[in-house]
């Protein structure tokens, strides 16, 4: 449980003027982060949606203020199954 709700939650009750492009950013950069720590494991997802990433909020403390991060968290692994391999690997930086 997560207090934000998914992704899809968020996106749909959110002004899409106020998600500012480094947002959309981060946002894409953990989730490929958190699917790139799956597949280490051998694990395929199977159902990687938008309702399947909770979002957390972080506040990082700065002398001139706070500043508010939602970091995605990769949901719902009833799907998920082991790789059998044989396929290409990409890896991330």
């Amino acid at each position: 449980f997560m207090r934000n709700k998914s992704m899809v939650d968020y996106l749909m009750s959110c002004n899409p003027a106020e998600v500012t492009m480094r947002n959309r950013l981060e946002l894409c950069s953990g989730i490929a982060a958190g699917m790139n720590h799956i597949h280490k494991f051998k694990l395929l997802h199977n159902d990687l949606s938008a309702r399947n990433v909770l979002l957390e909020e972080c506040v990082e403390r700065r002398p001139d203020g706070c500043l508010l991060h939602l970091v995605p968290k990769v949901s719902d692994f009833g799907l998920a199954s082991k790789s059998k391999g044989g396929g290409k690997t990409v890896n991330f930086p």
